[in-house]
């Protein structure tokens, strides 16, 4: 059985705050279980869900228009 984490776990491993966190739950835009008034994340859906996630953000930046990106010459 896969161990499952706390919101102040999955902070650190994302590199944002436990509110940053929470904010994401609340807006189910981060997958997680609630257990009654409990929440819980499964750190291989974490990993999956950041990998998404910066692939959304590559995918953006290559496809914006070069005369109106403010991430011109970034890598």
């Amino acid at each position: 059985m896969e161990k499952f984490i706390k919101a102040n776990e999955v902070a650190e491993i994302v590199g944002v705050s436990v509110t940053t966190i929470r904010r994401l739950t609340m807006n189910k835009a981060i997958p997680c279980y609630k257990f009654d008034r409990a929440v819980r994340y499964k750190p291989d859906e974490i990993e999956t869900w950041m990998k998404v996630r910066k692939q959304e953000v590559k995918v953006v930046r290559k496809d914006c228009d070069d005369s109106l990106c403010e991430h011109r010459g970034e890598a």
